[in-house]
């Protein structure tokens, strides 16, 4: 679809402004107090397309190194509830995008709200994050950045260890070693942080 961003930013940009968020390239962010940062993504695979998706979820500033521009917890539009797996909503001509920004629009309030309400603390967030390998380090950052140095330390000792084996059987890799190192930084601060 043609136009697709314009288009975005016409029919939902005013009801997203004047809940909080800002706009930038199809995405919306509205920046808490706390450092989390909900997210509001429109997707059509950046050409032209008959179908969109509509990522609904979080991110969190000042806990996670930059590059920090993605969700750390998604859930899907499916233009009537929000779903874990993508659901990509028909965009076939400007009359059914506009239905389907209006349909948005409407179940913002009592569909979205709720699920950005339910998660109020980095915490929380760690908390509902894929329990995953490549997860545990952000739960870690997550935890970390909550004071909550017992379950950080946790989350970021299994993360350590998968790091330790991937060194053992790839042998030196440099980017590897230097987030070794930034691990074991974090985990003496939580050590640090606990014995006070």
């Amino acid at each position: 679809m043609r136009n697709f961003a314009r288009l975005i930013e016409k029919h939902v940009g005013e009801h997203l402004r004047s809940r909080g968020f800002t706009y930038r390239e199809t995405l919306y962010r509205r920046e808490h107090a706390s450092g989390l940062v909900n997210l509001v993504g429109f997707d059509n695979g950046g050409r032209d397309s008959n179908r969109f998706r509509v990522l609904i979820g979080f991110n969190d500033h000042g806990a996670l190194p930059p590059p920090n521009n993605g969700f750390v917890l998604a859930r899907y539009f499916t233009g009537g509830s929000l779903a874990d797996v993508p659901r990509e909503l028909d965009c076939s001509d400007v009359r059914v995008l506009e239905r389907r920004l209006l349909r948005f629009t409407e179940c913002f309030d009592p569909i979205i709200e709720p699920f950005f309400a339910a998660i109020a603390t980095r915490s929380e967030l760690a908390g509902a994050v894929a329990n995953n390998p490549q997860s545990d380090y952000v739960r870690g950052r997550l935890y970390f950045a909550d004071g909550r140095f017992v379950e950080a330390e946790a989350e970021l000792t299994l993360y350590l260890g998968r790091l330790r084996s991937v060194l053992a059987e790839s042998g030196s890799i440099s980017t590897v070693e230097a987030t070794v190192t930034e691990v074991e930084d974090l985990l003496a601060r939580c050590r640090a942080n606990r014995a006070r």
